[in-house]
């Protein structure tokens, strides 16, 4: 599996900021990075967009880690258009890392709705959903209208939401289960692959640990 992590860097709030990179931190803790089967691209994006790290950059989840903690977040106006833009030229890309025959999750996680560019948005979503599956995380947004429209269908299974008070550590795992489905929900569709290498997929990429229950 190939997983971009977006980050939505927008509000000038280092508290957020320190929170996101925890919950990035602790997500990335859980996927077996070191024997190479996922592989992870990390990119954030306010008035543009900065990609910190490409899918082939790193196969030690401590290097990775490293990344993550150092990277420098810049505050700006909301710009998923070209955020969208640079995964579909620069990330999901073979020269960079991308495997054909790998199912892409993208896990975006914002606070908020387009400032800019909302129309580019709405197109370039299109492009990145057809080869590959989304999965939003939403923090304090009162309008999801937008936000539904990026995650992938169907989007109220594949959208978590968050009031600004709640810290995003509260999913983490939720959010590591969905990357999983996607990945299940991917392979299923391929005409070449069969149920049993689902299951090889899903157990390579995913460290051992006891079944989560949510009521």
């Amino acid at each position: 599996m190939d997983i971009v992590l977006l980050l939505d860097t927008t509000l000038n709030n280092s508290t957020q900021n320190e929170e996101f990179k925890t919950f990035l931190l602790d997500l990335v803790e859980d996927f077996q990075i070191d024997c190479g089967t996922p592989r992870v691209a990390f990119v954030s994006f306010s008035s543009s967009p900065v990609l910190h790290f490409r899918l082939d950059k790193y196969s030690s989840k401590a290097d990775m880690k490293s990344a993550i903690k150092s990277a420098i977040f810049t505050p700006g106006e909301r710009n998923f258009a070209d955020a969208f833009h640079l995964l579909h030229r620069q990330v999901f890309f073979a020269p960079y890392g991308d495997r054909p025959d790998a199912p892409n999750v993208i896990l975006l996680i914002t606070t908020g709705n387009s400032e800019r560019k909302k129309y580019e948005a709405s197109q370039q979503i299109q492009f990145l959903k057809d080869q590959n599956s989304i999965l939003v995380v939403s923090k304090g947004v009162k309008d999801m209208t937008e936000i539904h429209s990026f995650a992938s269908d169907p989007h109220l299974e594949n959208t978590y939401e968050l009031t600004q008070s709640e810290n995003i550590s509260l999913i983490k795992d939720l959010a590591y289960v969905g990357i999983c489905s996607l990945t299940t929900t991917y392979n299923y569709d391929n005409e070449d692959m069969e149920g049993s290498a689902v299951t090889a997929t899903v157990n390579k990429i995913v460290s051992t640990k006891p079944s989560i229950v949510y009521e």
